[in-house]
C-alpha cells in the first residue's frame, strides 16, 4: 500500500513540475518528505520545484539530500552543478565537476561544465607570487644582455 501511495504521490509531483506548477508540486512534496524523508527521488523533485522557482539555494540543499541518500544519480549531480555554476560556488562545482568528468568521460557537457567552472576557479599562487617564493633581494634590471656578448 505505501508504495502505490509514493508512486500516486511522485506521480502527481512529476505532473504538477512539467506543468510548472512548481508551487503545488511543493505542496505536494513536502509533507511526503515529512514523513519520508529518505526518499531520494522525492528530494530531486523538491529541488526541480525550487530550481522552477528560482529559489537555487533550496534547490541546492534538496538536490544535495538526494544525492546524499543515492550518490550515483546523474541527473541530479548534473542538476546540483548547474544550480552551483548559476550561483557562482566555483569551489564548491569543482570536485562535482570532475567526479562527473572521471565517472562519464565521453560526455561533452561534463566536459564543458569541468572547464567552464575551472576558467572561474581561482589557481593558487605558485611561483613568484607566493610570499615564502620571493627573493629576499631585490633585483634590477639594468640593460640588454646583447651589449655584454663578444665584450
Amino acid at each position: 500500500m505505501a508504495g502505490r501511495k509514493r508512486e500516486r504521490t511522485l506521480g502527481q509531483a512529476r505532473a504538477l513540475l512539467a506543468a510548472e506548477e512548481s508551487s503545488a508540486g511543493l505542496d505536494t512534496l513536502l509533507p511526503y518528505l515529512e514523513r519520508y524523508g529518505g526518499d531520494a527521488e522525492a528530494h530531486a523533485l523538491a529541488g526541480v520545484a525550487y530550481g522552477q522557482m528560482g529559489d537555487l539555494p533550496n534547490a541546492e540543499v534538496r538536490f544535495k539530500e538526494s544525492l546524499a541518500i543515492w550518490e550515483g544519480q546523474f541527473e541530479v549531480s548534473m542538476m546540483l552543478l548547474r544550480v552551483l555554476i548559476e550561483r557562482r560556488k566555483w569551489e564548491d562545482a569543482l570536485p562535482l565537476a570532475e567526479r562527473l568528468r572521471k565517472e562519464h568521460p565521453s560526455d561533452k557537457i561534463v566536459g564543458v561544465m569541468l572547464e567552464s567552472v575551472r576558467e572561474n576557479v581561482e589557481r593558487p599562487d605558485v611561483g613568484w607570487e607566493r610570499d615564502e617564493n620571493r627573493p629576499r633581494v631585490s633585483v634590477e634590471f639594468t640593460g640588454y644582455a646583447s651589449k655584454f656578448k663578444g665584450s
